[in-house]
């Protein structure tokens, strides 16, 4: 009997109102992907156009407790790249402003950003000029190059009681 693999979805909000952290379900778009280990791209082909201003992007990389490696996030309408970043050539910056839910690191001698899914809604705000958010209204897909696995055991316990202590320690 074949086993099949676990997934997830990751959810990309757009923001659309005067508030650049208020985002609706209702300008959500989900992408599913498999929590196998293998490299992937997920896309989400329909970002706009949209008549409304946008003022940001959230995304929410995951509904489950995993690990997410990143190796690039990029949009593209057709062939042109209008953003892009690649772990492999920014190995100091993050693709985002603000994020919670996870814990971030880099992998020695890999060409990924790790980031470890604690919960069921982690999420960032994604780091886009305004010039890039105004391109990005006209219409784009967004494509994320990612290797992805759920958390077990060690992993998974480490994991839980380091959560346990960053939350302590935020509640001081």
């Amino acid at each position: 009997q074949d086993v099949q693999p676990e997934t997830t979805t990751a959810t990309l909000y757009l923001g659309t109102g005067k508030d650049p952290t208020h985002f609706s379900a209702a300008t959500a778009l989900h992408c599913g992907y498999l929590l196998d280990g293998q490299q992937q791209t997920i896309r989400f082909a329909n970002i706009g156009p949209i008549a409304a201003p946008l003022t940001g992007l959230r995304l929410a990389l995951a509904t489950r407790v995993c690990q997410v490696d990143l190796l690039a996030i990029e949009f593209r309408r057709g062939a042109s790249v209008l953003w892009r970043w690649a772990a492999s050539t920014e190995p100091f910056a993050l693709p985002w402003t603000g994020a919670g839910g996870m814990l971030t690191r880099r992998l020695s001698g890999q060409s990924t950003l790790g980031v470890s899914c604690l919960n069921d809604d982690p999420q960032c705000l994604l780091a886009l000029s305004d010039e890039v958010l105004g391109s990005l209204a006209q219409g784009a897909e967004l494509q994320i190059d990612l290797r992805a696995a759920l958390l077990a055991g060690p992993e998974l316990v480490g994991l839980d009681a380091l959560a346990e202590t960053l939350a302590a320690d935020l509640a001081q």
